[in-house]
């Protein structure tokens, strides 16, 4: 049996909202923009590109560093998400927690998103 695209985004829309609302987070996508300080050089700011976006965030995998005499982890997520036009891997995502700790991740390289207009998968780097 053959689904209309449209038919399918409307009941995975509904899917998600009804369904899967209680486990869903809500992340703000943020750009670094160069700014003039006022002095002759540029400052960065960082402004919101997209906000109250719909997803599930996924741990993927982990590893320590040993960067300037100190231990680090990285840890990788993934974030199953609504669409967002314009999405470049030099934006972050900002997640707040249940407990209100507030983390950057980095978005990873990629060539290109799979166009859709239901769902999209991106990995993310949390910033040290």
């Amino acid at each position: 049996m053959a689904v209309k695209k449209a038919t399918f985004e409307k009941l995975a829309n509904k899917f998600l909202n009804n369904t899967f609302a209680d486990f869903a987070k809500t992340i703000n996508i943020i750009e670094e923009v160069e700014t003039p300080d006022g002095q002759g050089g540029t400052s960065t700011a960082r402004v919101t590109f997209a906000s109250a976006v719909k997803c599930f965030i996924f741990p993927m995998s982990g590893k320590e560093n040993v960067e300037a005499g100190g231990l680090y982890s990285d840890q990788m997520f993934k974030f199953s998400m609504e669409p967002v036009t314009g999405l470049t891997e030099k934006m972050i995502i900002v997640y707040t927690n249940n407990n209100s700790i507030t983390n950057d991740y980095k978005i990873e390289p990629f060539k290109n998103l799979v166009e859709a207009n239901v769902w999209i998968d991106v990995i993310a780097e949390k910033d040290k």
